[in-house]
């Protein structure tokens, strides 16, 4: 995310045992609220499509990866006969041999260089 967003929850809406566990009492508003700082994606955040794309093509652009200017969504390789389409989260592959699509897992599951996480 380029800035951090915030977000405000019900101390109702926590299991005892968190709030117990992360002091949420000693830290919530009058009115019973928590506010939250999301630093990463969380699901159901209008701009959380918008982050993953970006996350999505910084990365697959490094296996020469290239989603269509024409199509969101589809994507293709500049060197390979494989392209997939994502859609929310669905997933389709059109490929011809088994190594592309080996190469495209790798691409997905590789470890962020800045993170080490895949």
């Amino acid at each position: 995310m380029e800035r951090y967003e915030y977000v405000r929850m019900n101390l109702d809406d926590f299991p005892d045992d968190l709030i117990d566990e992360y002091k949420l009492r000693d830290i919530a508003r009058p009115d019973g609220t928590v506010i939250a700082e999301c630093r990463r994606c969380v699901y159901g955040l209008p701009q959380s499509g918008i982050l993953a794309n970006k996350y999505l093509e910084k990365r697959l652009n490094e296996y020469g990866y290239h989603q269509s200017n024409f199509t969101n969504g589809l994507w293709t390789h500049e060197s390979r006969p494989i392209s997939f389409a994502l859609a929310v989260d669905d997933f389709g592959v059109k490929y011809t041999n088994k190594e592309d699509v080996e190469h495209l897992k790798l691409a997905l599951t590789a470890p962020d260089v800045e993170t080490g996480k895949p």
